[in-house]
């Protein structure tokens, strides 16, 4: 007898188009047939994590429109498909796959868009953690700073983006028009991604800035 655990790991084996004996495991209603029935289960788990990508990279979304989104969205799904119980992480590597697969690679700033938002989100999920205050280093002795080491809150993140997108980001971020794109990109360069509060920031970072966060 095929227990539930069982029955579980095929279907779920089914909704990821891996190897399974799922057909065998069920059967057919008297208004459609097994296939029918399995490809509605298969084509709502789909839906339901494009659904989910929408909500993560909001600006992507607006960037590439209804179509194209739903097309890089289920190319990614198909590359990558979800190995989490939980759909936080189904966008964990749409960046990267949107930096190295074809179409998207050409339109680098889908997945430079795509970078910035993931650490967007990841930096407002980030752990909970006191910050040092000016009046708390203002209590450390002289003598103690050469050995002083700072740990950056857990939400720090830098982000290598061309201003040129980060610049893009900014303008979806106030809803605006995309605009043209520049006929060359500038080079990247490292931007600071941080949270105070509930309120995630970013910023470019000073040569001098992000020198010193890489130390």
């Amino acid at each position: 007898m095929t227990t539930l655990a069982e029955l579980q790991k095929e279907f779920a084996a089914f909704l990821l188009d891996r190897p399974n004996g799922i057909r065998a495991q069920v059967t057919g209603g008297p208004h459609a047939g097994i296939d029918r029935l399995l490809g509605i289960y298969r084509n709502a788990y789909t839906a339901r994590l494009v659904g989910v990508l929408r909500d993560e990279f909001p600006k992507l979304h607006q960037l590439a429109g209804d179509t194209l989104f739903d097309r890089l969205a289920h190319g990614y799904l198909a590359d990558h498909p979800s190995h989490y119980f939980s759909v936080r992480w189904v966008g964990a590597e749409l960046a990267d796959y949107l930096a190295t697969a074809d179409p998207w690679r050409t339109d680098t700033a889908l997945a430079q868009i795509a970078r910035l938002e993931w650490a967007q989100t990841m930096a407002f999920d980030a752990a909970d953690e006191p910050l040092a205050r000016r009046e708390d280093l203002a209590t450390v002795p002289p003598t103690s700073w050469p050995g002083l080491r700072l740990t950056p809150h857990p939400s720090v993140q830098i982000a290598t983006v061309s201003p040129d997108h980060f610049a893009l980001w900014n303008r979806l971020a106030r809803d605006e028009e995309a605009g043209a794109r520049p006929a060359e990109i500038a080079p990247d360069a490292p931007h600071l991604v941080w949270r105070i509060g509930l309120d995630v920031r970013l910023r470019a970072l000073e040569p001098d800035e992000a020198a010193a966060l890489a130390a």
